[in-house]
């Protein structure tokens, strides 16, 4: 069902100083800049989003603080329906930007995860 893992969403106080992490540490190129919100690309082209708490974010994660960690699926329906099979609990409404679609859900351990599905996937 999933292909890789693709995205890191992280929910921080702190979150200049880990963007600032991200980028002299780790290597990302920051590719978008907004007020308490940063987005990083990793060489590979995996993507870390630094949310801090002044920063947007979905409507269903609006109290989350933590991690939420992304999975590369390249069918979106089927991963759905795997998905609710197991008893997980879809959160919310598939999202899409472009071709690009997306959905959270909320794992057996209780926390946030991601479904994603690239176009060229």
């Amino acid at each position: 069902m999933v292909d890789g893992l693709v995205w890191c969403g992280i929910f921080t106080e702190e979150a200049q100083a880990m963007s600032r992490f991200i980028a002299e540490v780790l290597g990302g190129r920051l590719i978008l800049e907004q007020p308490d919100f940063w987005v990083f690309d990793l060489p590979r082209g995996d993507r870390i989003e630094v949310f801090g708490t002044q920063g947007p974010r979905p409507a269903h994660l609006v109290h989350y603080q933590g991690r939420v960690l992304g999975f590369r699926v390249s069918d979106m329906d089927s991963a759905k329906r795997s998905l609710v099979e197991y008893g997980c609990e879809l959160l919310g409404d598939t999202c899409r930007a472009g071709q690009t679609e997306w959905q959270h859900f909320r794992g057996p351990d209780g926390s946030v995860y991601e479904l994603t599905r690239y176009p060229d996937a």
